[in-house]
This record gives structure tokens, sequence and C-alpha cells, in this order.
């Protein structure tokens, strides 16, 4: 409201300023009309209640096929359910500065499809790092030399703690599938139990 405010004052200091005497021809008293208008969009969504907690069980993991740093167990799927998701707030082309702003967060997603009417999400898993791998989750329990490992349908893995890639969402509803994997950071490892907990921070573009 003050930003309008103060647009207002400057435009009618500048007509007072430039006033001169009307021509004959123009009726003083004469009326204008402006007409103004504007969408208002938001760009967020909602994370289903359904998907914002939950347990992923990597299941029973052989240590001896862990015989060097870097050797992964089968992945594990887990979902994110966006819901509520509206038009994006770039779907009108923005200014070039903007655009490069996205394109870096996107991280080969196509731009135009900002533009479109999707908005964006990105997301930071944030969580204690592995001593060995700061990209892994650190694990507590028995097991000794291993990470939990994050990546996304395309095979592209996560750095803990970090902003990833953005993800384009469509308005409406719409699930992202993540995977989690347990990945040995030493030839040799230490069985038994584990468990980890990650945090899920998002960003909406």
């Amino acid at each position: 409201m003050r930003k309008l405010c103060c647009l207002i004052s400057a435009l009618l200091s500048v007509g007072f300023a430039t006033a001169a005497p009307l021509p004959n021809e123009v009726i003083s008293g004469t009326m204008g009309e402006i007409r103004i208008q504007g969408v208002l969009l938001g760009s967020t969504c909602q994370l289903s209640m359904n998907t914002a907690t939950q347990s992923v069980d990597l299941g029973v993991i052989s240590a001896k096929s862990m015989t060097k740093a870097g050797i992964r167990s089968e992945k594990v799927p887990f979902q994110l359910h966006f819901t509520g998701c509206l038009i994006g707030a770039y779907n009108q082309e923005p200014p070039k500065q903007r655009l490069q702003v996205l394109e870096t967060l996107a991280q080969g997603v196509n731009t135009d499809r900002f533009l479109n009417g999707q908005s964006a999400v990105v997301m930071t898993l944030v969580g204690e790092p592995d001593e060995r791998n700061l990209k892994l989750l650190k694990v507590s329990g028995e097991a000794v030399g291993v990470g939990v490992h994050f990546s996304d349908e395309a095979g592209r893995s996560f750095n803990m703690n970090e902003p990833n890639r953005a993800y384009v969402l469509a308005p409406g509803a719409q699930t992202l599938v993540f995977f989690a994997d347990l990945e040995s950071t030493q030839a040799a490892v230490r069985a038994g139990a584990f468990s980890a907990v990650v945090n899920v921070r998002l960003s909406y573009l």
C-alpha cells in the first residue's frame, strides 16, 4: 500500500509541475477513466500428509557384496505427492535475469516449461552427512562403513544439505518418485542393523 501511495503522489507532482493553460478546444473539468486489471498467482503446492512422514525399508543387505567404497544396494522407491499446485508465477516471460536464475536452478530443465503454467520445486535433504562421504546420509546403529544414498527417477544423485535441481510441477496434483539405497564408504564394512532420519525441505519457484 505504501508503494502505491508514493507512486500516485509522484505522478500528481509531475502533473502539477508540467501544467500549462488548456487550449480553447479542451473543455476544463473533463474526466478520464483508467481501468486497472491483473491476476494474482500463487506457485506453492501442498505436500500430501500421506507422504509428509514415511518410512523406507532398505531390507536385508549382504555385507559381503560391499567389497569397496561406492557399491550400492538395490534402490527402494518412495514418493512425494503434491496437491493444489497453482499456475506458476512466471507463466509470462520474466526478465532475462530471472530466466538465468531459473535455468541455473533447473539444471537442464527447459526453462520454457516454467512459462507455460507450471511451477517448480527445489528439494533439499537435510540431515547429518556421513564422515567419509558428505553426499550420503549418516546411519546410526551397528553397521559401519555405509551411508544412505538418494536419487531421482532419472538416476541423478542428491547431495546432503544442498539445494538440488528444480522439478517442474503441473497445476493440480502430481507425484514425484525418488529412491534410497545403501552405499559403502570403505572397503571393509561391518554388518549390523542401522537407521537414519532425513528431513525434506521444499522451496517453490
